[in-house]
């Protein structure tokens, strides 16, 4: 289903998308979106409900076909060439969590190959049990485990496929306030090694951490821009009907509630 096609973009930009728009049900949720993903940042998406932003993910990831527009790679960018955590989907509750997060290793597995076999397979799978406070976990079942403690494990597959490009559709849900914290260092370390992030999230003062964030309101991009860019804060406060004010507190952009 995908439209990804691979060429010559800019310079240092792994994933460009240029004009998508893209339809749900017969129905225009997305419209003319045009954004760059570069190598070593996190990008944040973020806006209102039905502003599009999981729709622009799965475009991204080649799970939805836009209607127009395209998706361009860059030639630096190898097999396989992303990651993908969507939202909680159910199933695979009889596996243990060391055996999901190996599923990540799938895509560098030859005809006979078995995720988990090599030696980069295990370390794979351990540095992501690690990162994401799971490794006290590996031998339990998924169905043990509570709604959070899933999440992380999923975040841990998608980790492990050590791809160049992350795409994560809300990867803090369920998570408390710590393990937000623990999962916005490991996204930015994996952005330090080179890697392109790109997450869609509703936790704003999490996406103000990030390198950049891109802004959407009813299938539209409306703005891009560096964490602590003016411009861009005026558009959050905005798209979020003023509910929410952004300030500078002990050095760190916080996201003010407004009754």
């Amino acid at each position: 289903m995908s439209a990804a096609i691979t060429g010559a973009i800019q310079p240092g930009v792994l994933l460009s998308a240029q004009g998508l728009s893209a339809q749900r049900g017969g129905r225009q949720v997305l419209t003319d979106v045009s954004l760059s993903a570069l190598k070593g940042k996190w990008l944040a998406v973020v806006g209102p409900n039905g502003a599009g932003k999981s729709t622009l993910l799965h475009c991204l990831a080649g799970l939805l076909r836009p209607v127009a527009g395209r998706v361009l790679w860059s030639h630096e960018v190898a097999t396989p060439r992303l990651s993908w955590l969507g939202q909680e989907t159910e199933g695979g509750d009889a596996l243990s969590v060391r055996d999901t997060v190996a599923l990540g290793r799938l895509p560098h597995q030859g005809w006979l190959g078995w995720p988990g076999e090599s030696t980069a397979d295990r370390l794979a799978i351990e540095q992501a049990l690690a990162d994401t406070d799971m490794d006290w976990a590996a031998d339990r079942s998924m169905q043990t485990l509570s709604g959070g403690e899933r999440q992380r494990v999923r975040l841990a597959r998608a980790l492990a496929v050590q791809a160049p490009v992350l795409l994560l559709d809300e990867p803090v849900a369920h998570l408390d306030a710590p393990h937000q914290r623990l999962v916005a260092q490991v996204l930015q370390r994996e952005a330090s090694r080179g890697r392109c992030i790109i997450s869609v999230l509703h936790e704003l003062p999490l996406a103000l951490v990030a390198d950049r964030v891109a802004v959407m309101q009813s299938g539209r991009l409306v703005a891009q821009g560096a964490r602590d860019d003016a411009v861009l804060h005026q558009a959050i406060e905005q798209v979020f009907d003023q509910a929410v004010r952004i300030a500078l507190v002990q050095g760190q952009w916080a996201v003010l509630p407004q009754l």
